[in-house]
């Protein structure tokens, strides 16, 4: 049993892209960020397929460059409780995620801290399911 299942506390991303998008799905796969930026820099001068998937998965990359996409955040709004704590994974880095119900339905709120020289600095930000 890990950590997480000990505590009861969820390890969740917002990077997912839609599966509705067949063809974006049929390039990415099931490969992680880093792995697709490795795909494009070794298969991206090949034949004109390729060249295509190259287009399609680097278009997506660029649209989500700070990892969270419309699915990711409509999959947190599904699985989230009102008032839960998870461990929240973006850009390379953990934080603490909530989602608050009540007057803010479905805000998304993550603490963050930051090392300085002098000391640590915390603070939230949050962001919502609306676009």
């Amino acid at each position: 049993m890990s950590h997480s299942d000990a505590l009861q506390i969820s390890l969740l991303h917002g990077w997912l892209y839609d599966p509705s998008e067949t063809e974006l799905s049929g390039a990415i796969g099931r490969l992680s960020y880093n792995q697709l930026q490795d795909w494009l820099i070794q298969n991206c001068s090949g034949p004109p397929e390729t060249l295509a998937r190259c287009a399609l998965v680097q278009d997506f990359l660029t649209e989500s460059a700070g990892q969270l996409t419309r699915q990711g955040i409509a999959r947190l709004t599904e699985h989230m409780r009102e008032n839960q704590l998870a461990v929240f994974f973006r850009n390379n880095h953990f934080a603490v995620l909530t989602k608050e119900g009540g007057v803010r339905k479905d805000c998304f709120y993550v603490c963050k801290s930051v090392q300085s020289k002098r000391t640590p600095f915390h603070f939230i930000t949050s962001f919502y399911t609306s676009w």
